[in-house]
């Protein structure tokens, strides 16, 4: 069976998003290209990404325009195609539909659509941000 691996940014006194929607609650955050390298290192090839609805809103809205923008950062580019190309897995009860490739949108059922992709999935499965998502699946024991 496959694993889910997650991959949160965290301070040390265990900071995890300010208010500040407009930054997507990252304004603290200190992009560090090697760190992101050793992340994919230790992570490997995953195809599918698992996100809550907040974390798929800040993604959508910052990854999408980036990956049409000619004059976006190569690194940047990369993983918003990155992210473009994986199977985006969104648990959310507000979000109905989007624009963006390779997207499925559930209302319900969190613990048994993940059970079935841990069990079907062709690799690891991938949850970034989305902490009502983690809390819930680490209860379940799925992390």
């Amino acid at each position: 069976m496959n694993k889910i691996k997650m991959l949160n940014r965290i301070s040390i006194d265990g900071y995890f998003a300010s208010l500040n929607e407009a930054t997507f609650g990252m304004d603290w955050f200190i992009h560090d290209p090697e760190v992101d390298k050793a992340a994919h290192a230790i992570g490997g090839k995953m195809n599918i990404l698992i996100l809550g609805s907040t974390t798929f809103r800040g993604f959508e809205s910052y990854w999408v325009p980036v990956l049409h923008n000619p004059d976006a950062p190569s690194h940047l580019k990369e993983i918003a195609q990155e992210l473009t190309d994986m199977t985006k897995i969104v648990f959310s009860k507000t979000i109905n539909e989007t624009e963006w490739d390779n997207t499925q949108i559930y209302n319900d059922n969190l613990i048994e659509v993940v059970r079935q992709l841990k069990r079907d999935a062709s690799c690891d499965i991938l949850v970034l941000g989305s902490g009502s998502i983690v809390q819930q699946l680490a209860e379940e024991g799925l992390i």
